[in-house]
């Protein structure tokens, strides 16, 4: 099944972010006593579409886009090694670099 999103457009600027989460890291954590067993959760490994998102042109109510993309998913992220039922994928417009209005998270069995 192929991942897809719904998207409200709500102004001029739209960029698509689209972001991967792996889950389930150990390490440590302020304040956790746990020393470096801390179970991490959510943990952003990459950004698919950059820092800010891949703007797209000004659209109007009702218009369709379709985007595909693709990644090499590496043997491990910082020396913590990938699981591909660890990961999550997050799919999010923003207006700026700030403001997020709408979002969605799949996860790996999807992918």
């Amino acid at each position: 099944m192929k991942p897809s999103i719904q998207l409200i457009v709500l102004k001029d600027t739209n960029k698509l972010n689209v972001a991967l989460l792996q889950n389930n890291t150990l390490g440590p954590q302020t304040g956790g006593n746990m020393g470096n067993e801390y179970n991490h959760m959510h943990r952003l490994v990459w950004l698919l579409t950059g820092q800010w998102g891949r703007q797209f042109p000004t659209t109007t109510a009702g218009t369709f886009i379709d985007e595909t993309y693709t990644y090499d998913i590496p043997d491990d992220y910082n020396g913590v090694p990938v699981k591909i039922e660890d990961l999550e994928v997050v799919a999010f417009v923003t207006e700026t670099q700030q403001k997020i209005p709408k979002w969605k998270r799949y996860f790996s069995n999807l992918l």
